[in-house]
């Protein structure tokens, strides 16, 4: 019996034993299937979230920085700057009027943009710089930013027309933290010699500003680099990186493969996770969000497990050395003097399991109420990112549109009329004793926007927002309306923004569309008009309608279409045709009766289209003009009947004409290749597409070129010209057909002899028979 109670005895304590060890494998199993889905979990979240934002700090960045150069470019073609850049050294810029009308220009355009901190204006030949302040040299002293200096300088010997300095220092500290992003554009625009330059400074700091409020910018920091590694700006909420933080950060990017887009990096006892994306200017946007602190819930549970685990392999050693009456007694005593004050303890393994897994369960319940909090945010940015697409749909960035259009289908829906106009309104110079000082142009813009929302809502659809200078409207039209309608309505803000605020503001009417994709016309309509009222009284509605016409007929509506036509016939090189639609371009002007001013306004936009189009083949424009500037020649020109004739005759024949000839070189270059491809390969199986492959080119174009100049099809060349081969051996050689045939790329005798009978009309025998008959006579 004894020895049957100790056998007993054995197997209870082995099958205890084997039941600890059991209960590891799926608590170890559990914990770390868990640990596992919520660290993957977190960081598709983190870079969800990451790529989106650097899609939006890209976007946000492109679009301040396209407008800079858009209205740079505008004002460099301005008649006060282009006769600036033409004096010599003999009158000092000092001396002249223009040099005041200059400093005013300069002032009013630093104005008209936040980022903007200055423009300057720099004569080579003067050493001269004119600031919306002063008119100095620049070795005075009077200016003591001159860190963009040598940069001009290199760029003019490098003929460069216009570049972006990033993270210049400014004033030439040393502090990282003071810095300017630069644009230069070079003057008279599109010259051979660049006499003068423009220089745009924006701080560092507001671009920053500009995607502070990001979604990834509440956890991480936003960094911009330079192509070389040089820091641009960071912003965000976390404490700025230190340079060789940033550095690992840049290093991260460069070891990234092409298909990865996202890596990790631990610095000073830190891990953060890194998502990157590249501007097609070349700079390089980051996302840094720390990770320790989003994953204190899965860290939470990962130590939880490996405590589980250890305590119950402890267990399991324990009892392999104990009996088990004595490691309870043991586990009492533990308890005992652990809870003194306790009064009743289970020491229980199975009580012990259950807290533990208990604790397991919380820890997943801490990670679940952590991913809804991030999906709560998420949403509670929506509103945020569908302003950003109704913007991108207003700038025209179509690239940005269709890839948000999806996540917010339901901003259509709430155009439900077909006709769309845009409203732009801007805040009036206020007097010295208004209610709104300069200052507090943000806060009228948002009190008038708050306004301009519940007004606009009594009468039509439509969409209000604030930007950081003006207050937009997107109306939304039926098809029964009148440009009276909408004049009124544009008044009846005006007036109630001036009764209840106390200040003035001028709105810009931009022209209908019929296509909410096509609003940006209507908004860039608007934004011109009140770019040309910069030296008008405010408290004006503006608007290019006249007589009472409707918007979508209204008189200076610019001829898109009738450009395309011309724009396309000069690139096809058709002179008859580009001249052909260009009447229709200046016929659909004059019977609209357009104002001058607005005429040439047109015509200068034609001229820079047609511009553009020529550098698409020849940078330089200077063989194509013969050293002309057509700019300067345009500027000159003081009526509109001398526009369009210098237009027709100076500028889109001559366009016309180069283009064509380049075209017509570029054609017989291709097939004088395919030529001498065909002499060295002919005795192989040449095909059209090996020798299309070899040119790069497609097969399709090669043929219809191959066509145009040699007056026949590929295969018939190449097969009269294996033709003339054979003749020629026939002639001269005393190969049988075979051989020949194997010379000139054909398979066999038959294949040649059926060929050279269609072409010939007798066989290669008989030509030879002839042959060697005429030579005996």
């Amino acid at each position: 019996m004894r020895v049957l109670f100790r056998i007993q005895q054995y197997i209870n304590q082995k099958l205890l034993l084997l039941l600890l060890v059991l209960t590891i494998i799926p608590v170890v199993g559990f914990g770390t299937i868990a640990y596992i889905m919520g660290a993957n979990l977190i960081k598709s979240n983190i870079d969800q979230l990451s790529r989106f934002s650097l899609q939006q700090a890209q976007e946000h960045l492109n679009l301040t920085i396209t407008q800079i150069e858009q209205n740079i470019n505008q004002f460099a073609i301005q008649s006060n700057v282009v006769e600036l850049s033409n004096i010599g050294t003999q009158t000092s810029l000092g001396a002249k009027q223009s040099s005041n009308i200059m400093r005013n220009d300069l002032a009013a355009m630093t104005s008209s943009h936040d980022v903007l901190e200055s423009i300057y204006y720099y004569h080579f030949a003067q050493k001269t710089v004119i600031s919306s302040a002063l008119v100095t040299d620049v070795g005075s002293g009077s200016i003591t930013d001159l860190g963009w200096l040598p940069f001009v300088e290199q760029g003019a010997q490098q003929s460069r027309n216009n570049f972006w300095i990033p993270g210049r220092l400014q004033n030439n500290s040393e502090s990282g933290n003071h810095k300017w992003i630069t644009y230069i554009r070079f003057t008279p625009l599109f010259s051979s010699e660049h006499r003068a330059a423009l220089i745009a400074n924006t701080s560092t700091a507001k671009l920053a500003q500009v995607i502070q409020k990001l979604p990834i910018t509440e956890n991480g920091n936003v960094i911009l680099f330079a192509p070389d590694g040089n820091i641009i700006l960071q912003s965000g909420h976390i404490p700025a990186l230190k340079d060789d933080a940033s550095q690992l950060v840049f290093d991260s990017y460069l070891r990234l493969s092409d298909n990865t887009q996202a890596s990790e990096m631990r610095y000073d006892g830190n891990n953060y996770r890194l998502a990157f994306s590249k501007a097609g200017n070349g700079w390089i946007f980051a996302a840094v969000s720390p990770m320790d602190r989003l994953f204190a819930p899965v860290n939470d549970i990962k130590v939880m497990i490996l405590l589980i685990t250890g305590v119950l392999a402890a267990l399991a050693f324990m009892l392999s050395l104990l009996g088990i009456k004595q490691l309870q007694g043991n586990l009492r005593r533990i308890a005992n003097a652990l809870f003194r004050n306790t009064p009743h303890i289970n020491t229980s393994v199975p009580s012990l399991m259950q807290h533990n897994i208990d604790g397991i369960e919380r820890g997943v319940s801490n990670l679940i109420e952590e991913v809804q909090e991030a999906n709560i945010r998420w949403q509670e940015h929506l509103p945020l990112l569908k302003t950003y697409f109704l913007f991108s749909v207003l700038l025209d960035h179509t690239a940005t549109a269709k890839k948000l259009a999806p996540q917010y289908s339901s901003v259509e829906p709430f155009f439900e009329h077909p006709n769309f106009i845009v409203f732009i309104c801007e805040m009036d110079e206020p007097p010295p004793e208004a209610r709104f000082a300069v200052a507090d142009e943000p806060l009228f813009l948002f009190a008038a926007g708050q306004m301009m929302d519940e007004l606009l809502k009594e009468k039509v659809r439509a969409e209000v927002m604030v930007t950081r200078k003006n207050v937009l409207a997107i109306l939304n039209l039926p098809d029964q309306w009148e440009t009276n309608d909408i004049v009124s309505i544009a008044d009846h803000l005006r007036e109630q923004i001036r009764i209840y605020l106390k200040q003035t503001m001028t709105i810009g009417i931009g022209a209908a569309v019929r296509q909410f994709s096509d609003i940006s016309s209507s908004y860039y309509d608007a934004m011109s008009l009140l770019q040309h009222n910069w030296m008008k009284s405010g408290d004006a509605t503006l608007s290019s309608h006249q007589n009472g016409d409707a918007l979508s007929n209204r008189a200076f509506n610019y001829p898109a279409e009738e450009e395309e036509r011309m724009i396309d016939a000069i690139r096809s090189g058709d002179a008859k045709l580009a001249e052909h639609s260009f009447e229709h371009f200046a016929s659909y002007l004059a019977q609209r009766q357009v104002s001058p001013h607005i005429t040439k306004t047109f015509y200068l936009q034609l001229l820079v289209s047609i511009v553009r189009v020529l550098q698409d083949f020849e940078e330089d424009l200077q063989p194509i003009f013969a050293a002309r500037n057509p700019f300067a020649e345009f500027m000159a020109l003081d009526n509109q009947q001398t526009v369009r004739g210098w237009l027709k005759n100076e500028v889109i024949a001559i366009a016309a004409q180069y283009i064509g000839n380049r075209k017509n070189r570029r054609k017989q270059d291709m097939v004088a290749s395919a030529l001498r491809i065909i002499e060295q390969t002919y005795r192989t199986d040449l095909s059209l597409k090996q020798v299309a492959d070899q040119l790069q080119i497609s097969t399709p174009t090669l043929s219809l070129v191959f066509k145009e100049i040699q007056g026949e099809n590929f295969i018939d060349y190449i097969t009269r010209f294996r033709v003339e081969k054979v003749k020629a051996m026939l002639r001269d050689t005393n190969l049988v057909i075979g051989q020949i045939a194997e010379e000139v790329g054909y398979n066999n005798a038959q294949q040649l002899i059926r060929v050279f009978k269609k072409i010939e009309g007798i066989t290669p025998g008989d030509y030879r028979k002839q042959q060697e008959v005429g030579q005996t006579q």
